[in-house]
């Protein structure tokens, strides 16, 4: 897997290949990196969001986020899950709400072509984060703001 990462002298962009190590502590540290990318932190400034970076580019990332958030629609639309579940429920006034803006995201995910990295981190962080607005109970804008944020990041 090629990088793209800051020079040393902390000037310019070279390319390098990752090292297994890398690709290995990107994988580990997949939550704190997604964060780093859903606010805003340029893949090139480490070796680390610069692999995470190229694992939620991934077609097949791109389809298991779509897959996550059909999978939030259907807990509210569809039959439910069973009553005794380990699974987070989400916040299902706010997702009935936000349900034209979580449509139209998993559409642009599962379109081709590229979709900017902090949108794709913003994503992830929204399906991964048990006290995010997909799953806690705040105002139910609060949910419908982010996918709406989501949505621009993917096309900046």
């Amino acid at each position: 897997m090629l990088v793209m990462v800051q020079g040393r002298d902390g000037q310019g962009l070279r390319v390098r290949s990752a090292t297994p190590l890398e690709q290995l502590m990107a994988r580990l540290r997949g939550y704190g990196l997604d964060r780093a990318l859903a606010r805003g932190a340029t893949p090139e400034a480490s070796p680390g969001l610069a692999v995470r970076a190229q694992l939620l580019e991934d077609p097949q990332m791109r389809l298991n986020l779509a897959s996550g958030l059909a999978h939030a629609l259907n807990q509210v639309f569809g039959p439910g899950l069973p009553r005794r579940s380990a699974q987070v429920p989400v916040n299902r006034g706010a997702v009935r709400r936000a349900a034209p803006s979580l449509y139209i995201l998993i559409d642009e995910l599962t379109r081709p072509g590229p979709l900017g990295v902090q949108g794709l981190a913003m994503v992830e962080v929204l399906l991964t984060d048990g006290y995010g607005p997909l799953y806690r109970p705040s105002y139910f804008a609060e949910l419908d703001d982010y996918l709406k944020q989501t949505i621009e990041s993917l096309h900046s």
